[in-house]
Formats: structure tokens, sequence, C-alpha cells
């Protein structure tokens, strides 16, 4: 019973507290994201398969 309940009920726990202890430890769950009704004032970041593709349409 301890093997098959035991075990998993404490690595649980143990992955959700230092889940929650990460969450709470940079200033309540990270204050660099963007929440509905803040100003939204980050640099847009393109992620491209292949960036030399828009090199090229771009005529350089």
């Amino acid at each position: 019973m301890l093997v098959f309940v035991g075990i998993p009920a404490a690595a649980i726990l143990v992955i959700g507290g230092l889940a929650y202890a990460a969450s709470r430890g940079n200033g309540g769950g990270g204050a660099k994201r963007y929440r509905p009704g803040r100003p939204f004032d980050f640099t847009p970041v393109w992620f491209l398969g292949r960036p030399e593709q828009l090199a090229d349409s771009a005529g350089t």
C-alpha cells in the first residue's frame, strides 16, 4: 500500500509544493506576465523556421 499510494502521493505533494513556492517567490506569480487590463509594452518576437527566407523575401 505504501509503494502504490504513499510514494506517488509524496511525489505529487513535493512537486506541487515546489511549483507553489516558485510561483510565490518571484513577486506573486511573475510580475512580467501580461494580465488583462495592463498595457502590453513588450517587444514582439518572431519565431521563424528559416530566418534566411525572410531576408531573401525582403530583397537583402
